[in-house]
């Protein structure tokens, strides 16, 4: 059964430095897709006895980042700002046709932005940076037994005998991102999340992810508060928020 995760502790709030966006009720998909193959050994989990209460959780950010890219992230037709759409339609991409449309009242105002590679830098680079610094601190090479703190929680990893770096059940915070989806995955789907527990003498083992999974990153564009739309009236421009959806496919 195909499960949709959550990772909440990848979730991102960002502010534009030079085009801004406020309210959106519900947040607009744009997915990515990665073979069972790749993301099986990005997230990992060790049961270190054979009772399932003593769980190990690893990250592998090398694979994370290089087995897709994020950023390259594309709208969903239905969510998609007004066609013809004459890019990659990126989400960041989308956002700048979403601002045009506020103070124009037309994605094509677009062209009118002289900043337009400056500003979807801007925000490839902030999200990137977010997830970037929790994963760097998950990392299961990581070498550091010193406290992180991540968005106001502090935590300290752990090494095991093969030097790997891992958090363990007890940190039950959405920064412990493999924790939080081994416990989505009990919820909807408890046959595939207890197949491996007593296996404790196989080691590390990949997250049992199956084909159609998904796993959703919400990141919300806020306006740069110097920003207004002054065509109809002096207001400030809404919020942007996308589900930046990772879809598990087939391996080829």
């Amino acid at each position: 059964m195909p499960v949709d995760f959550y990772a909440t502790g990848l979730n991102t709030s960002l502010t534009s430095s030079a085009i801004t966006s406020t309210a959106f009720t519900s947040a607009a998909v744009a997915t990515i897709d990665v073979t069972l193959n790749d993301i099986a050994d990005i997230f990992s989990i060790k049961s270190a006895d054979n009772t399932g209460s003593n769980l190990q959780f690893y990250v592998d950010k090398t694979k994370f980042n290089t087995n897709f890219i994020l950023t390259n992230a594309v709208m969903i037709t239905n969510d998609a700002q007004d066609s013809p759409v004459t890019d990659n339609n990126y989400f960041a991409q989308d956002y700048l046709r979403f601002v045009a449309k506020q103070i124009f009242g037309d994605t094509n105002g677009t062209n009118l932005f002289t900043n337009r590679t400056t500003v979807i830098s801007g925000i490839n680079s902030a999200f990137s940076a977010n997830f970037n610094e929790l994963l760097g601190y998950l990392d299961m090479s990581n070498n550091s037994l010193s406290p992180h703190t991540f968005n106001g929680t502090t935590f300290t990893m752990s090494k095991d005998l093969s030097d790997n770096y891992y958090l363990d059940n007890t940190e039950t915070g959405s920064h412990n991102i493999v924790y939080t989806l081994f416990k989505q995955l009990e919820q909807n789907d408890s046959s595939r999340a207890t197949s491996f527990l007593g296996n404790y003498n196989n080691g590390i083992q990949t997250f049992p992810f199956d084909v159609g999974d998904t796993i959703t990153i919400y990141l919300t564009i806020k306006p740069n508060s110097l920003q207004y739309v002054t065509s109809k009236g002096y207001s400030q421009i809404d919020n942007k928020t996308y589900a930046i959806q990772i879809n598990v496919t087939s391996n080829p």
